[in-house]
């Protein structure tokens, strides 16, 4: 009998660990489903760190630096990128970015077209153009091309400064398909494990058993994030100031807490398993007590 609990006891050990592992697995994979392969999630780092107007701000800087050599006036270039056109441009790209990775399209496409941009800079040449009564020519349409292509590829540059995206998504493709084939195996193994764990640990301890290894699971990815976040580990490793370091490390702690809240459900659900042990411990002790009053 002794033998047997102890096999027993050993059993319910091994399952809880492979179950807290299971679960663990779930949290990671959970976490990057939710902050890499969410558009919205990047979307949201670059709004953290005030990307959008900081980009646009840039941008129009560096405008000026051409205004003088095409010979229009400062008004062509005044308030051509603003937030918003930053935004709506990024939210293009990142759609090209993700079709990349699903396999919607052999490339990433590095080009920044940015439409609205085009039809705000042509409708202020054509207008200026207008105004001055200038006559249409090869070199007249050779300088204006070659201001467009100077402004677009500078507003370009400021929205993708030092972020090589090609070889992100390069690997981010490699893992696409595999971490929701892994979530699936670990959902799946998580499943058969409670289920054996209950076999094993038996019916009157099951829940006790499962409270240890939500618990488990929950402290064992908590902590390490707890540590990243409170330590500001993140903003040492990335100590640079240009956009690309100031996005990693806006996004990174996004992820750490996305990871932090997944741990806080793990932990609420040890607890509700942990409640429900002790709740129905208690109704067996009523039970066992009236059964001997009704004995006696």
């Amino acid at each position: 009998m002794r033998t047997k609990r102890i096999l027993r006891n050993g059993l319910s050990y091994l399952l809880a660990f492979l179950l807290m592992a299971a679960v663990a697995g779930l949290q990671l994979g959970g976490t990057y489903l939710l902050t890499v392969e969410n558009k919205e999630a990047i979307l949201y780092s670059f709004a953290q760190m005030n990307y959008f107007e900081q980009a646009a701000q840039k941008a129009q800087e560096d405008f000026s630096d051409y205004i003088l050599q095409s010979g229009f006036e400062d008004a062509v270039i005044e308030d051509l990128a603003t937030p918003e056109m930053v935004e709506e441009d990024l939210s293009a790209f990142l759609d090209g970015f993700y079709a990349y990775i699903r396999g919607e399209s052999d490339e990433v496409d590095m080009e920044v077209e940015s439409p609205v941009l085009q039809q705000k800079l042509q409708e202020r040449i054509d207008a200026s153009l207008a105004q001055k009564g200038m006559e249409d020519s090869q070199a007249l349409r050779d300088s204006v091309t070659a201001f467009k292509r100077r402004i677009s590829s500078t507003y370009a540059s400021n929205i993708l400064p030092l972020i090589s995206f090609d070889n992100l998504a390069a690997a981010i493709r490699s893992i696409h398909l595999k971490v929701p084939l892994f979530m699936g195996l670990g959902a799946g193994a998580a499943a058969v494990l409670t289920l054996a764990l209950f076999f094993a640990a038996g019916k009157g301890r099951f829940l006790p058993w499962l409270s240890r290894a939500l618990f488990a699971s929950g402290f064992f990815v908590l902590i390490p994030a707890v540590f990243f976040i409170s330590s500001h580990l993140v903003n040492k490793f990335f100590f640079s100031m240009d956009y690309f370091s100031v996005f990693c490390r806006e996004f990174i702690q996004n992820a750490l807490f996305q990871l932090l809240i997944l741990s806080v459900v793990v932990l609420a659900l040890g607890l509700l398993a942990a409640v429900g042990a002790s709740l129905l411990a208690k109704g067996r002790k009523r039970k066992q007590a009236l059964q001997m009053q009704i004995e006696e």
